[in-house]
């Protein structure tokens, strides 16, 4: 691992480290992680790594320094050429076919979550309301199959 890397974390809340919202934080930011390990391309933020030092847990990646695709926009608004904005589309289109290909549903794409690379390269970051296509099918069907289940118990 070259160069600078972004640390995202659940704080350390003292006490509080044990209640469930730190709890659910804590297995969010590890799932986030584990999606981010799946995942190998130039328009999507690199993982390092985590780091899991009690009580806090952090996730290690590509520090994308031109920032956010969002405050880009906004500061250079103007002089933002429209070959630049297509090539800013195309980049993010090309990160959410190849997550599309890996059967990952993002959620959450905003220019917000788009990051610009030291390089001007969109990545796209920021998988904490992703989630697997499989996954989203089987919770679709448990749904389903718990309200057929309430319907017929008024019966």
């Amino acid at each position: 691992m070259q160069g600078l890397v972004l640390i995202k974390a659940v704080p350390k809340m003292g006490h509080l480290s044990r209640s469930a919202n730190f709890n659910d934080a804590k297995e969010s930011l590890m799932r986030e992680a584990f999606l981010m390990s799946q995942f190998k391309h130039p328009n999507v933020v690199k993982f390092h790594g985590i780091c899991y030092d009690v009580p806090t847990i952090s996730i290690v990646m590509e520090q994308c320094t031109g920032g956010s695709l969002d405050a880009h926009l906004r500061q250079w608004e103007c002089k933002i050429t429209v070959g630049e904005r297509i090539l800013y589309g195309l980049e993010t289109a090309k990160g959410m076919r190849y997550l599309q290909e890996k059967e990952l549903i993002h959620r959450d794409l905003a220019t917000r979550n788009c990051l610009i690379s030291k390089y001007g390269i969109i990545k796209i970051s920021d998988f904490g309301l992703s989630q697997l296509a499989t996954d989203h099918i089987d919770n679709l069907t448990k749904q389903r199959v718990t309200n057929v289940s309430i319907l017929f118990s008024h019966f």
